[in-house]
């Protein structure tokens, strides 16, 4: 009797456990997941008692999570989980939409036999009626009469099917919107719902206690976005950075201190290694596949000699929106404001700070390509700015002008951003007729292609331009290529593009001429503009 009595009482102790709501405190969110806190503040009592926390994310992972508290008492057990009465009225609703989808189901089954009774009773008006063929041609009276019956009769069915039938192919649809329904509910439902947690606790006295609770959730995310603002190519940029935040928790982040994490808890944690390379006699295809993986190796061992050249302190940077520090393998952005996150799906949009950096420009014209110069921003020890790939919006002045992928994942020394073409500047590539023809020699082909290359600045000042052109390159014994004249350009063997760099006054023009030649067996065809 003593042994029942306990286990009644501690299945009492566990029903009746004390209930405490937690409260998020704070944020990290990572590009992907986020770790959460919550606080909680209540009384424990003498004894060895439960106490359930409420609140908690149903996405949550339970290996992740950190209890800590301030108070004099042991914890001797705890464990969460899934609070599915805990938040809203969804269960009553989606208790209600289910009713009607069973009811409509029913319904729908009804019509769909009254459908079938129907239809054989129509089957019954074609069935062969030659056996009573002899009696009613005897009596044509009776005939009228039998096809009066049949008429009327037959029209009637016919009309009863039509209805059921669109009757039933509403209440499909009506039931394809009731399904659609459920499931929303159902969703909502369960992401509204919580995880609790809870804790067996030995105290020796009566206390007030404090308790901190972390743990991470893979339903939340960030992204960046940028503005870029440039006044005149003779002022700085000025950079805009902001966050695009979402989380999907089914929490509701009230005014939470929020840190932003450019890591990503969910990538693999483990050493990457080289096997050793063993030499032999592979077929072409294989050898290919070989390469491709031992490129692979290369990019690993790259990130490792990133992750060892890494210094160990901080590094803070003073921003606007923002406090930007510089961890061991990651940068987080600590935002100073208090931000509201409610976990609809919808993303907020966060500025973090707005940073000055010097730049240089230049105007970038390939006539072959555009009509038009194109204006570069270039700039120097981006890598202060602790920016990350994102989509940048440019604005020249107060005017937006377009929009840009920002991606500085670049081992270059200078960031080079395009801030769109300049309609001031007009190009104009023609061929000279009188330079440009085909002859023959024995067995070959010398085929002279020449081009005027006109560049005009309609700006009130002059520009600084980067004119590029090219000729083509051959892997072939049998075909040459030689150039004829560049009009001072400068040519890159490696790649056929010809460089001039240019001073343009404002009001004027330049001419470049570009000529060249190629040689090559009379069978071939080319293309050789």
């Amino acid at each position: 009797m003593k042994r029942i009595i306990t286990l009644i009482l501690l299945f009492q102790a566990s029903v009746y456990a004390q209930k405490i709501t937690t409260n998020a405190t704070d944020v990290s969110i990572f590009r992907n997941g986020a770790q959460v806190t919550r606080t909680a503040s209540f009384y424990i009592h003498k004894g060895t008692k439960e106490y359930s926390l409420y609140g908690f994310s149903q996405y949550m992972d339970p290996r992740s999570v950190q209890i800590k508290s301030d108070g004099d008492f042991t914890l001797l057990y705890s464990s969460n989980r899934s609070n599915l009465t805990d938040s809203t009225n969804y269960g009553i609703e989606w208790s209600q939409v289910n009713g009607q989808r069973k009811a409509l189901e029913n319904s729908i089954q009804d019509n769909q036999n009254i459908l079938l009774t129907l239809q054989k009773e129509e089957e019954l008006f074609y069935i062969d009626k030659t056996q009573n063929r002899e009696a009613f041609l005897n009596n044509p009276d009776a005939l009228l009469k039998m096809a009066d019956l049949y008429r009327s009769r037959l029209l009637d069915i016919k009309r009863k099917i039509t209805e059921i039938q669109n009757k039933i192919q509403q209440q499909e649809i009506d039931l394809q919107k009731l399904n659609t329904k459920e499931n929303q509910f159902r969703y909502e439902y369960i992401k509204s719902s919580s995880n609790e947690f809870v804790l067996t606790i030995s105290s020796e006295h009566d206390q007030q206690i404090n308790m901190t609770i972390t743990y991470y959730t893979s339903q939340a995310n960030w992204s960046s976005t940028y503005d870029l603002k440039v006044k005149d190519i003779n002022s700085p940029i000025e950079l805009v950075s902001k966050a695009i935040i979402t989380q999907n928790t089914g929490e509701q982040w009230n005014q939470v201190n929020c840190t932003l994490m450019t890591g990503n808890p969910n990538i693999s944690f483990e050493l990457p290694f080289l096997h050793p390379w063993w030499l032999v006699n592979y077929t072409d295809q294989v050898l290919q596949k070989q390469n491709q993986d031992t490129e692979g190796l290369s990019m690993n061992e790259v990130k490792v000699m990133q992750m060892e050249a890494t210094k160990s302190t901080s590094k803070n940077y003073r921003t606007a929106g923002s406090e930007v520090q510089e961890q061991l393998t990651m940068n987080e952005f600590v935002v100073k404001e208090k931000l509201t996150l409610p976990s609809d799906g919808k993303s907020i949009t966060a500025e973090l700070n707005t940073q000055i950096h010097p730049a240089s420009y230049e105007y970038l014209a390939i006539p072959k390509k555009s009509k038009h110069a194109y204006l570069k921003a270039m700039i120097t020890n981006w890598e202060e700015l602790n920016i990350s790939t994102g989509p940048m919006g440019i604005y020249y002045g107060d005017t937006y002008i377009g929009m840009t992928m920002l991606n500085p994942e670049s081992i270059e020394d200078t960031l080079s951003i395009s801030l769109g073409p300049d309609i001031a500047t007009q190009l104009k590539r023609t061929k000279i007729a009188e330079n440009t023809k085909k002859e023959t020699f024995s067995a070959k082909k010398h085929s002279n292609i020449a081009w005027e290359i006109d560049i005009k600045n309609s700006k009130t000042r002059d520009i600084e331009v980067r004119i590029e052109d090219q000729i083509p390159l051959s892997k072939l014994n049998e075909v040459e290529v030689e150039t004829k004249e560049l009009s001072g350009g400068m040519l890159d063997q490696s790649t056929g593009i010809i460089t001039w760099n240019v001073k343009i006054p404002a009001g004027k023009s330049i001419k470049k001429i570009l000529k060249y030649q190629v040689r090559y067996p009379k069978s071939m065809k080319l293309l050789l503009e």
